[in-house]
């Protein structure tokens, strides 16, 4: 059964079943290296950050290998599709900066 939050209707985790979740507007994406599956064709950056509890001030990204991240601002509206994957900073960096052993976050 579907649970909406904020009025994003999530979908109950799939055992056994990774990428796309069906033909029916079902995905799977990953924020901080934890899997969120959705129902919506789209969601904003401000949407994204409150499906994974992320401060509205925290900066987001999305990882887009090899090319590298794009940040995702609240406003920014990301067409939804299995295998996208966001990481999140507090407000103040940005990506690329040096992080506590110059990596990026390791849970993407």
């Amino acid at each position: 059964m579907p649970v909406y939050h904020d009025d994003i209707m999530i979908s109950p985790k799939v055992e056994g079943g990774a990428g796309d979740m069906g033909s029916h507007g079902h995905f799977e994406i990953q924020v901080d290296g934890k899997p969120y599956p959705i129902d919506s064709p789209d969601l904003t950056g401000l949407q994204i950050k409150e499906l994974a509890d992320i401060a509205s001030a925290d900066q987001l990204f999305q990882r887009l290998e090899p090319s590298g991240d794009t940040p995702v601002f609240n406003d920014t509206v990301v067409q939804m599709h299995s295998g996208l994957k966001f990481y999140h900073l507090p407000g103040s960096i940005t990506a690329g900066s040096h992080h506590h052993n110059g990596q990026r976050p390791s849970a993407c």
